[in-house]
């Protein structure tokens, strides 16, 4: 999905030098994906931070990049497309090294550091055939972190859907780790843990690139407390052969009067 001038315009651009540019962004608050990412308090979702990261770097440079791996993030405050309309996106390249901060003034809503491939994009045709996507193999990813009552009913209800699953212990100081041990006994899943909690990013992080180590092209993410619906993996593993270079995003439901 590209993001330029359907999520966001281009205001201003300044080359400082061969490695950094500065962008000044325009966000386009009537686009659905604001109206599916909390419409009554729109934000700017970390991936679309990412991804727009990206385009801009095709911007500077007249070629179209892809993200290889995600090296570190950190989001410190919510982007929303009313309150904060124009973002900068300070851009510094090198040696398929990107770096980026995005902020207004003395705001600073994200930095992300990550390494990017160059790309040959065929326009005619989103789905591009003969790569190493073009057969995805599946796994599903769940960062966890305190949920020893959630944890196994979740990961039950994803092999319903699909045979392969990392579990991503993020410093979990109840029994959650227990419960995965316990829990892998009866159906066999990746364990990823550490000790310190680092936050939902970075386990994310830690279970794609152990996703990575284990072949896995795609990945469907799922929240250990039961709110993502393990019944949405089937369709989103449709969706992701349909489109395997694209990112597939699930909608919350928000008619629902539980909600």
């Amino acid at each position: 999905m590209i993001l330029k001038d359907t999520l966001f315009r281009i205001l201003k651009q300044k080359n400082t030098d061969e490695r950094t540019s500065v962008f000044r962004v325009k966000w386009i608050a009537d686009n659905i994906i604001y109206q599916a990412h909390f419409p009554d308090n729109p934000i700017t979702p970390g991936v679309c931070l990412i991804q727009a990261s990206v385009e801009l770097l095709g911007v500077v440079k007249g070629e179209n990049f892809r993200l290889k791996t995600l090296k570190n993030v950190k989001f410190t405050a919510p982007i929303s497309p009313t309150k904060f309309s124009e973002v900068e996106f300070h851009l510094d390249f090198s040696d398929n090294n990107l770096k980026v901060v995005i902020r207004e003034k003395e705001m600073v809503f994200a930095k992300i550091s990550m390494e990017v491939v160059s790309i040959s994009v065929d326009t005619t045709q989103h789905l591009i055939p003969n790569t190493q996507y073009s057969i995805p193999h599946f796994c599903v990813i769940i960062p966890v972190y305190n949920a020893e009552n959630l944890i196994g009913d979740v990961i039950k209800s994803v092999f319903q859907y699909a045979e392969n699953l990392i579990v991503v212990n993020d410093g979990s100081t109840d029994n959650t780790v227990e419960t995965l041990r316990t829990t892998s006994l009866q159906m066999p899943f990746e364990i990823v843990s550490y000790e310190q909690n680092r936050g939902k990013g970075y386990a994310l992080q830690q279970g794609f690139r152990r996703a990575l180590e284990l072949g896995y092209t795609h990945a469907v993410t799922l929240d250990a407390d039961g709110q993502h619906l393990s019944t949405d993996i089937p369709e989103m593993m449709r969706k992701t052969k349909e489109n395997p270079e694209a990112l597939i995003v699930g909608s919350r439901r928000f008619d629902n009067p539980n909600m």
